[in-house]
């Protein structure tokens, strides 16, 4: 069924932390329509029997509740142009990254097992955007295939592990770009207030994630300058920001 060209790479995650980030043309990037998520991943250990040396081993997984090198799944990367469907090369149900690349305006959809409509994956307008999506917790049905509604002559969707998310470690260095970016939060967000600014005359989109809960929300959805101080919700542990012009986020 699928027309666009394929092609599988390994997705080499770094060492994860938690810390994220799409666009004004956007469609809400999740495979749900439900408002519920969450990610964990436990922490195992092996022991040799008392009569040989014993000696404790660690998954590099442990502690690490978005995934790391051992238990990431392949990234995958779909090439075309115009209108296609496409079959997925590994169907999954995870919360995983999609960035989404071309010359024109490009939508995808998500279909189930059946090539049944599952939600919307998002949209990018012009150049790409990063989303997230699949972040509730109660979703169980695998994703199969792609929709590719596009006016584009030539696109890019590349779909990669939660753990590719950049990692924001500091709440007291501020990150700043001039596209779309998706940050895993390392630190406390209660009682904390994220100062946001974009420079410039296309969209500027702030979103906000609980995995935990799946909760989600805007912070920020505007054409132009923009500048605001909001407090973080609770327990967010993603941002994602989808802009076309220069921006930063400042937390106090």
């Amino acid at each position: 069924m699928s027309t666009g060209t394929k092609i599988s790479i390994g997705a080499g995650a770094a060492a994860l932390v938690l810390a994220l980030v799409i666009g004004a043309i956007i469609v809400l990037p999740t495979g749900d329509d439900e408002d519920t998520a969450s990610a964990s991943l436990g922490t195992s250990e092996t022991t040799a029997p008392e009569d040989e040396s014993s000696e404790t081993v660690e998954d590099e997984g442990a502690d690490n509740p978005f995934g790391g090198p051992a238990d990431d799944p392949e990234t995958q990367v779909y090439t075309g142009s115009g209108d296609e469907i496409i079959d997925l090369d590994e169907p999954h149900s995870d919360p995983r990254i999609a960035t989404i690349e071309g010359d024109d305006y490009t939508h995808v959809n998500l279909r189930d097992r059946n090539g049944d409509p599952s939600g919307a994956m998002g949209s990018a307008a012009e150049g790409f955007d990063r989303l997230l999506y699949h972040f509730h917790p109660r979703y169980e049905e695998e994703t199969t295939q792609l929709e590719v509604l596009s006016t584009a002559t030539s696109w890019t969707i590349t779909l990669e592990p939660l753990s590719t998310a950049a990692s924001w470690t500091d709440p007291d260095q501020p990150v700043e770009g001039v596209s779309s970016e998706i940050f895993l939060l390392d630190w406390e967000v209660t009682n904390r207030e994220l100062t946001i600014e974009h420079t410039g005359d296309r969209y500027f989109v702030v979103w906000v994630f609980d995995l935990e809960s799946g909760l989600y929300d805007t912070i920020a959805d505007e054409v132009g300058d923009y500048e605001s101080t909001d407090p973080l919700p609770p327990n967010t542990s993603i941002i994602q920001v989808n802009a076309i012009g220069e921006w930063s986020l400042t937390v106090s």
